[in-house]
């Protein structure tokens, strides 16, 4: 019966390629919405759990937090590290982190901070920076890169490698890699972090080379930013009302200009699955289409079937066989399409920050690949069932 049913498909391989493709399509962009504005949003939500507050130069308050939380866009500029001090001493903070960049290696930044900041990841080799021109390397720059501890590199001056970048080859300027983190599934992924001291020192300031110098000595650069933990509620609202009012800094509560931006992302998910259902209707009416077509096409088959003895049941056993072998043969192709596609799109959605693991699957997934499969066999159940009611072929035959 199976080769009777696969040499009755190449007949009309042309229709059944049509129905794959329609239910391709139909499972691609399903799958493809609800997974990336899911992952999306997870990973909008991770990024500001800890940290209440950004201080940082005054301007965008929208481009200091994705700066500081997804490593993006340009720094809004410096402000002096005796403001981090003078924070970082505040009581009315529990922790405070500086921040600052200006350097990459191979298009992904390298962040000065200090090793308090890489306690909320894990590291999978090696440990974290413990001095000056240590780096811990993001869990995708280390795979791209072939990078793992002991290993070295320079730096290049600006946020990306470009036809205006130089690269920081001075013999003190050779980052050791320390660690490597695990994999976070968050911009942390693609980025390096170092101690802030190393970056000061690439763009000069730091230690003049003179012997006998010690760490009092060396000069201070400025922080692009700082995140804070504040001790309680109340301190958050009296610091950030403090350094709102401060000339040229602002204070940002990062969870509220998040939540702005998940807003835009929730509208912008409820118009995709809106054009995902419009295309899911749209595929069914093909399918449907198609399937009585074909129902039509192979009518003389069915009733000279009919006419030599073979039962009714068998005859319905091959045309559902075809069908649940275009619909294998989508589904299966539809999920690797998918995935490709996803694996494409975070390639390309990086440099914004936006990171997407296109080896997660979540639940409900099943569920949408599980309806479209139901309403691509309706079409067929319903033709079938008109098939042997009278509607093609007179039953009395």
């Amino acid at each position: 019966m199976l080769r009777f049913t696969l040499k009755h498909m190449r007949i009309r391989l042309g229709k059944h390629i049509l129905t794959a493709l329609s239910l391709i399509i139909t499972l691609v962009v399903s799958m493809l919405a609800y997974n990336i504005s899911n992952q999306v949003k997870d990973g909008i939500a991770g990024s500001y759990k800890y940290y209440d507050t950004i201080i940082g130069p005054s301007g965008s308050q929208t481009q200091l937090v994705l700066n500081t939380l997804f490593y993006t866009d340009k720094p809004l500029g410096l402000i002096g590290y005796d403001e981090y001090e003078r924070i970082a001493g505040d009581s009315r903070v529990a922790v405070a982190i500086p921040f600052a960049e200006g350097d990459n290696y191979a298009n992904a930044r390298i962040i000065g901070t200090e090793a308090k900041y890489l306690n909320e990841f894990a590291i999978s080799e090696g440990e974290a920076f413990d001095g000056e021109y240590q780096a811990v390397i993001g869990y995708n720059v280390a795979k791209s890169k072939q990078l793992k501890p002991g290993d070295t590199f320079y730096s290049v001056h600006g946020l990306t490698s470009d036809i205006n970048s130089h690269a920081h080859d001075g013999e003190n300027e050779m980052y050791t890699v320390a660690g490597i983190l695990a994999k976070a599934n968050t911009a942390a992924d693609n980025v390096i972090f170092t101690d802030i001291r190393s970056v000061w020192e690439t763009h000069g300031f730091g230690h003049d080379g003179n012997d006998g110098e010690d760490e009092h000595s060396r000069g201070e650069g400025g922080v692009t930013a700082i995140l804070i933990k504040c001790a309680s509620f109340s301190a958050q609202a009296s610091l950030a009302g403090e350094y709102g009012k401060t000339a040229g800094m602002q204070a940002v509560n990062p969870s509220v200009v998040m939540r702005e931006l998940m807003n835009n992302v929730d509208t912008t998910k409820n118009i995709v699955y809106i054009l995902c259902a419009i295309i899911l209707i749209m595929n069914l009416l093909i399918i449907s289409v198609i399937t009585m077509l074909n129902m039509y096409d192979v009518k003389k088959d069915i009733e000279l079937l009919r006419l030599i003895g073979v039962p009714k049941g068998r005859i319905e056993a091959v045309v559902y066989i075809q069908n649940l072998i275009v619909l294998c043969v989508s589904m299966l192709s539809g999920l690797g399409t998918s995935r490709a596609a996803m694996a494409f799109i975070g390639a390309v959605t990086q440099s914004m920050g936006i990171v997407l693991d296109a080896g997660k699957f979540y639940g409900l997934e099943s569920a949408i690949a599980g309806a479209i499969a139901a309403t691509a066999l309706l079409p067929v159940l319903i033709a079938v069932k008109r098939v042997f009611a009278g509607g093609i072929i007179d039953e009395r035959r």
